[in-house]
This record gives C-alpha cells, sequence and structure tokens, in this order.
C-alpha cells in the first residue's frame, strides 16, 4: 500500500467525483482510477459505488477513510520534521493574494522570502478573501490574504487593519462632499455579494440611514468595483489607500470620512501549523507588516 493511493482514496472519498479528485491532485481520470482499483484489490474490498453523481464511499470505504486521513497525517508530520533538519527548506508555496499586490506589499514579501529562503518557490494566485479560505480547507492553497473573520478550521494572524470610503465617478466630487449619508443613499451604488467581507458594511451603513440602495450592479471582486465606479456606474466602497492612488490619477472622487474599517490577515490551515515552509511565509509577511 503507497501514500500516494491512500491520498488518492482520501481525496476521491472527500470530492466525491473522480473528475474533481483528478483536477485536485493534478493528475487524469485514469490514473486515480487505476489508484482506487489498485488499493481496492490490495485490500480485496470494494471502497466505491458508482452513483449517478459520482462516487460513494461503501461501508468499509467510510470505515477505512478516517484511518487513512490518520496515516497521511503521520506522514505528513513526518515530511515536515525532514524539512526542518535540514539547513535550507525547500518547495513550493500556494499563496492567495484578496487584493492588488500592492496593497499586500508583495514586492517586498517576495525579495524577503528568496533571500532567506532561496529554496522556495512561490505560486501566487488571485482570489477573494471567501475563495482563498475555501481554497486553504480544500488543499488548493497552502496560504492567502484574507479580509476579516476566519472559521474553525483556518488560522488567521491579522496584520494592519484598512479603512474602507466611499468613492465613485469623478463628475460626482461635489455630491460626495455632502456630509448627509442619506442623500448618497439615493444615487446608484456598485455593491457586492453577502458573503463579500464589504457586504456587512454596505448594510450597516444603509440600515442606520433607513437606506434601499439603488443597485447598479453587484460584483465581488475589488478591481470590477473600482472599474465601475471609474465609469461613471455608481458609488462603492474601496481602501483608503487604493481610492487615494485612484484620486490622485484623477480616475474617482473619493468621500474623505471613512465608513469602516477591515482587518486584513494571512491564513492557513490548522493543520498546517507545523509546516515550515507555509510558517516561513506567515512569518515574513508578519515581520513585513510590523516595520
Amino acid at each position: 500500500m503507497e501514500l500516494y493511493q491512500l491520498k488518492t482514496f482520501v481525496t476521491v472519498a472527500t470530492e466525491g467525483h473522480l473528475t474533481r479528485a483528478a483536477e485536485r491532485l493534478h493528475s487524469s481520470q485514469p490514473t486515480v482510477s487505476a489508484h482506487i482499483k489498485a488499493l481496492e484489490e490490495e485490500l480485496g474490498i470494494l471502497l466505491f459505488t458508482r452513483v449517478p453523481k459520482g462516487m460513494q464511499l461503501t461501508n468499509a470505504g467510510h470505515l477505512l477513510k478516517e484511518k487513512a486521513m490518520k496515516m497521511l497525517d503521520i506522514a505528513n508530520d513526518i515530511q515536515n520534521q525532514a524539512r526542518q533538519l535540514k539547513s535550507e527548506l525547500t518547495g513550493v508555496v500556494s499563496v492567495g493574494l484578496n487584493i492588488d499586490p500592492k496593497y499586500l506589499r508583495i514586492s517586498e514579501l517576495y525579495k524577503l522570502v528568496k533571500g532567506s529562503y532561496p529554496g522556495l518557490e512561490l505560486h501566487m494566485l488571485q482570489k477573494t478573501s471567501w475563495d482563498v479560505m475555501e481554497a486553504i480547507r480544500t488543499g488548493h492553497l497552502d496560504t492567502g490574504f484574507i479580509y476579516g473573520r476566519v472559521d474553525s478550521e483556518i488560522e488567521a494572524v491579522t496584520l494592519t487593519s484598512f479603512n474602507l470610503v466611499i468613492a465613485g465617478p469623478l463628475d460626482w466630487a461635489e455630491k460626495l462632499k455632502n456630509p448627509d449619508l442619506k442623500s448618497l443613499g439615493e444615487l446608484p451604488w456598485i455593491l457586492c455579494p453577502e458573503r463579500c467581507y464589504f457586504s456587512h458594511t454596505f448594510t450597516t451603513l444603509f440600515e442606520q440611514q433607513n437606506i434601499t440602495p439603488i443597485k447598479a450592479a453587484v460584483t465581488d471582486q475589488e478591481s470590477t468595483m473600482k472599474a465601475l465606479a471609474v465609469s461613471g456606474a455608481g458609488l462603492t466602497l474601496m481602501i483608503e489607500e487604493e481610492a487615494l492612488d485612484a484620486v490622485a490619477g484623477n480616475m474617482i472622487a473619493m468621500r474623505k470620512k471613512p465608513v469602516d474599517t477591515i482587518e486584513l490577515s494571512i491564513a492557513y490551515g490548522k493543520k498546517q501549523a507545523n509546516n515550515p515552509m507555509i510558517q516561513a511565509i506567515v512569518e515574513s509577511a508578519r515581520e513585513i507588516w510590523s516595520n
């Protein structure tokens, strides 16, 4: 019985689908099927049955899944310990970026990591905070930057907090000078879905002013919110640093007084607390933001 077979078994059991499991394992569906078949033949039992929606664990498969997960955790701990015994960390770490890299100090992070750990290779992927957490939870990302709260499976180190400001089209500059927020509620707004971490601020803002906003558009991407505001679609929320840069570039107008603050953290799975490669990235980010 090989570890790669156990990893394939647990992944298929978790995903419930061969194609999704193959994508997560960066493998092909025939290879995944072959691993499962070989493991079933070696154990002499059936682990899955095929159903219309994918793969379903048998009773025996359910019983063995927990033991397989424990074996993989032990193997992971051994690998982590071995890395710690090496004089230099080597490997790939995937990092999720929830906003423009400029506001995450990614250039500084990259230089610090490569200077301290030249054997580490960083793979950086742009995602929303929600998607960063989901990818960490499912193992598709090692670590990443997020806004706001985390769940029980995720550990997060708070790095800083950003002010949130109201921004809008450049020719609405005079309207944005009005201290009465209620008057702004009568204008079109670019909003975000409920899962977006700006949504709480939107909701609180409108409820306090007894406003039912006019929805110009809804998007979960901050870059799209900014682009729509620049195009004249409506008002939206932006982190103050990005809004100030856009104001300096004569792209948007901004209400100077912030309406809320939001925490920026770097997150990772609690099971990865002893992974030295991930902790190297987390500690490097902490060092940069502490200066």
